[in-house]
């Protein structure tokens, strides 16, 4: 009998934190390998986490409700097999989980992690796999800071080039970038909000019986995502009306042979095309570098509203997919998602977002554009209204309203309208999109 102790997985990449939602087992339970043991809360998604190992369960180490990060103890776990050992006694998972918190820490770096894993010769598989998985504290745009400290500096919308680093070679620290909030406190308010610093709330008790209900860890990135694009994105909103009364018969014509065909998904394929033709869309901004990042694939964000809170899982390759194929890939991803079960994998690189709030009975929406990308579609309730036909005799027809919002720093009104033109010549034109 051997005891083994088991570990955290990467929850994502960089240093995802996650909230413990609950566990599978108890303390004396018999679990086979691959038995989910506890489900973990990221910003994202809901992890499922599974045993390593058959045997019986010995201690548990965390609380529910209490926050982790990789590499943190789940529970002792006693087994049958001592299982693959190196010289130090430990076996491949406790290296493997070893080398992922590693990863954790903040002055971690791709060599030491790398040496450490390289003197398990016989797990070099294992070790090649973590090793991946070591993030090193980048310099980007000349400015050395690690990847923790970039990431509180986008939260607090602070640029890092207005922060004086005290560490070797100017390296700015969590302490550098405090002290840099501290000092513009003191300036006015003003400027306080514009770095995404927040004024204390009132004493509300004061006036009526309150409550604290705490946010999801989705509803606290979807909040710090909003504050963050709100704050540095100069928006700009055009509102097109597009005329899809012969869309909307021929996605009735097809619903025989695609039953879960929407509207949703012709607009992914009206994208999917357009975004080929206007390849700056499909592009991120680097403030720091002053350039376009532009995206050689193509995949599109679709917000899903689910019960946790707005998530918005990647249609990967939409340009490469027939109609079929995105219906398949958009149901997938819905099921995905308002059941909790998506991955890491299933988010990121999407060139824009499409947020469809029409079925909720919204007719027009001004969304916020879902950094790092340049650009998000919203759509509202498609609308009978009497228009003049071709014959100029007066008809019902089914208009639908968009509304593109832009990052106006590298996307003027003219792209906008041009894209927006375009895409309006697909949806009023069914043949040439489908």
């Amino acid at each position: 009998m051997s005891t083994v102790q088991m570990h955290l997985p990467s929850l994502g990449d960089g240093d995802i934190e996650g909230t413990v939602l609950g566990f599978m087992v108890n303390e004396g339970d018999d679990i086979a390998e691959g038995d989910i043991v506890v489900e973990v809360e990221t910003d994202k998604v809901v992890m499922e986490i599974p045993a390593e190992a058959s045997g019986k369960v010995q201690s548990i180490h965390l609380d529910v409700g209490a926050s982790v990060k990789a590499g943190a103890l789940v529970l002792d776990l006693e087994t049958k097999g001592a299982g693959v050992v190196d010289e130090d006694g430990k076996t491949e998972a406790e290296v493997v989980s070893e080398a992922i918190a590693k990863n954790t820490s903040e002055d971690a770096t791709e060599h030491s992690a790398a040496k450490a894993l390289n003197q398990q010769s016989h797990l070099r598989e294992a070790s090649l796999t973590s090793a991946q998985a070591i993030e090193e504290p980048t310099q980007v745009g000349n400015i050395p800071a690690g990847p923790s400290v970039r990431r509180l500096a986008r939260e607090l919308g602070v640029s890092l080039a207005e922060v004086t680093g005290s560490g070797p070679r100017q390296r700015i620290s969590k302490d550098d970038l405090k002290q840099h909030v501290k000092q513009a406190l003191g300036n006015n308010q003003q400027g306080n909000q514009s770095r995404g610093l927040s004024p204390t709330l009132p004493d509300f008790s004061q006036w009526t019986e309150v409550r604290a209900e705490p946010l999801s860890r989705i509803s606290q990135t979807t909040a710090a995502n909003m504050q963050r694009a709100w704050s540095e994105i100069p928006h700009a909103w055009l509102v097109q009306e597009v005329d899809i009364t012969d869309l909307e018969n021929q996605r009735k014509a097809l619903k025989s042979r695609l039953p879960n065909l929407t509207i949703t998904a012709l607009l992914c394929r009206a994208l999917a095309k357009v975004l080929i033709e206007f390849p700056n869309f499909n592009a991120s901004y680097d403030v720091q570098n002053q350039q376009l990042i532009v995206k050689e694939s193509l995949h599109l964000g679709v917000a899903v509203d689910t019960d946790r809170g707005l998530v918005v899982p990647a249609l990967r390759d939409a340009n490469q997919k027939d109609l079929s194929g995105i219906v398949d890939e958009l149901s997938r991803l819905g099921e995905l998602a308002r059941s909790a079960k998506l991955t890491p994998k299933d988010f990121g690189g999407a060139a824009m977002t499409l947020s469809n709030l029409g079925g909720l009975g919204t007719h027009v929406i001004y969304p916020v554009v879902n950094w790092p990308e340049l650009s998000i579609l919203g759509v509202g309730r498609a609308i009978e209204q009497w228009r003049k036909g071709a014959s100029g005799e007066g008809e019902w027809r089914l208009i639908l309203s968009l509304t593109l919002a832009f990052d106006h720093r590298v996307l003027n009104g003219a792209d906008g309208a041009r894209f927006l033109s375009r895409l309006k010549q697909l949806l009023e034109s069914p043949l040439l999109m489908l």
